[in-house]
């Protein structure tokens, strides 16, 4: 009787030290998933910024939209290799955007296309940071209010940006945002950011 009970008892200990072990593992995982996604959307919202800085500096976002112009900020591949090892292709990316776009398919002619402007891992314009791993690419496209019929010009100045990051792992996040000249007194001009939003 005593030696069933000894018997009864380890198992029992074992399958609760088990349990813990798995919840204990379990609830590091969702810390670790969780400060990756939190890293992955501050590198989309960093990318964002660095891009609504580069067009205040542009006298005409045309050459954005074109392709004739975009940012000093590329790592000169469109098939970048993550600190996972996974490759990803920029440009499946973009018609994958351009195909959630196109689906909504909402104002005809002018009807948002998306070019690649920029991207590179984190650590290329941000020094240092536990984001440093995450890999952004930033998109432009055409406000599609405006209905010249001609998505490659910029007749209102607005346009449209959407920030992707890549971290850790699966980790994905990006943020979309409208911004607009503004005129800051004398003959400057300065970008002001109309919406910006967390896209899932």
């Amino acid at each position: 009787m005593g030696v069933m009970l000894a018997l009864v008892t380890t198992v029992l200990l074992g399958t609760l030290g088990g349990g813990l072990v798995t919840l204990s593992n379990t609830e590091a995982a969702i810390a670790a998933n969780f400060r990756a996604g939190a890293e992955a959307l501050y590198a989309a919202e960093c990318g964002a910024e660095h891009v609504v800085y580069e067009l205040q500096q542009s006298a005409t976002w045309d050459g954005w939209l074109s392709g004739a112009a975009g940012s000093t900020l590329t790592d000169g591949t469109l098939t970048p290799t993550l600190p996972s090892n996974r490759v990803v292709s920029l440009m499946a990316m973009t018609s994958e955007l351009q195909a959630e776009s196109d689906a909504a398919a909402e104002w005809g002619p002018n009807n948002p296309r998306w070019r690649l402007a920029a991207h590179a891992p984190v650590s290329q314009f941000v020094a240092g940071g536990s984001g440093a791993s995450t890999y952004v690419a930033v998109w432009v496209a055409d406000d599609p209010s405006e209905t010249d019929g001609d998505v490659w010009r910029d007749a209102n100045g607005v346009v449209m940006l959407r920030a992707r990051a890549l971290g850790r792992g699966v980790a994905s996040r990006s943020v979309e945002l409208i911004v607009a000249r503004h005129a800051t007194g004398g003959a400057g001009t300065g970008v002001r950011i109309l919406s910006w939003r967390v896209v899932r």
